[in-house]
């Protein structure tokens, strides 16, 4: 497995999984960068049933059939305002400990 940052478009990514990290206050508009890969108001709609908010540590995984990123895993990272390395650290370990297998 290769781990690398992004920095650039994401519709111009490819891949096999994506890990993005989301902060809890508006969800909605933070998933906006995966928007080209797919429907973010469909996806709103199945984080609400799901309860994700974002809450540190909280994690979602999202498969797609025959299409690139197969894979991608929503990690939950908190409020903005008590955002510290550890807690980037503690994610980025939450998120390699649920792709094992992937």
């Amino acid at each position: 497995m290769q781990i690398s940052l992004y920095k650039k478009n994401l519709q111009d990514w490819e891949g096999s999984l994506l890990i993005l990290g989301i902060l809890e206050e508006s969800v909605h508009e933070q998933l906006k960068v995966i928007e080209g890969i797919c429907d973010i108001d469909s996806l709103s709609l199945y984080l609400q049933r799901k309860d994700f908010s974002a809450k540190d540590g909280e994690i979602v995984k999202l498969q797609f059939l025959g299409k690139s990123p197969e894979q991608i895993f929503l990690i939950g990272l908190g409020k903005p305002e008590k955002l510290l390395i550890d807690n980037l650290r503690e994610s980025a370990a939450l998120a390699s400990r649920a792709c094992i297998g992937c």
